[in-house]
């Protein structure tokens, strides 16, 4: 999974919640680039997933929230294997309508390992 770089980021933040099971996000991963790894996610679940840029004690808006459903193993090997999320820079950075980038509007894609 994939968000923008954020200029004057010193870390970023990220946050999920287990669609059904959870009703608030969690913190699940903090990194001073935009490269998380999430484990723990069983197939079939869905989640949400958002992301936060930080810089000292400040923090930016919350990116949009991305959805992603786990696929479920094809084969016996697979349905042994742990997935996990990984999130990653994007090439392609947004800013805001202020000329700022504060992590509002962050786009993603997901892939499993």
């Amino acid at each position: 999974m994939a968000c923008d770089l954020v200029a004057l980021a010193t870390r970023y933040r990220v946050r999920m919640m287990i669609e059904g099971v959870e009703s608030d996000y969690r913190l699940v991963g903090s990194s001073s680039a935009p490269l998380v790894s999430i484990s723990g996610i069983a197939p079939g679940q869905t989640v949400q997933i958002i992301v936060q840029a930080v810089n000292g004690s400040l923090q930016g808006v919350a990116s949009d929230p991305i959805e992603f459903t786990v696929s479920l193993p094809a084969t016996k090997a697979a349905a042994e294997a742990k997935p996990v999320l990984v999130i990653e820079p994007a090439s392609n950075g947004h800013a805001n309508g202020n000329g700022h980038r504060n992590g509002n509007g962050a786009h993603a894609r997901g892939a499993l390992i």
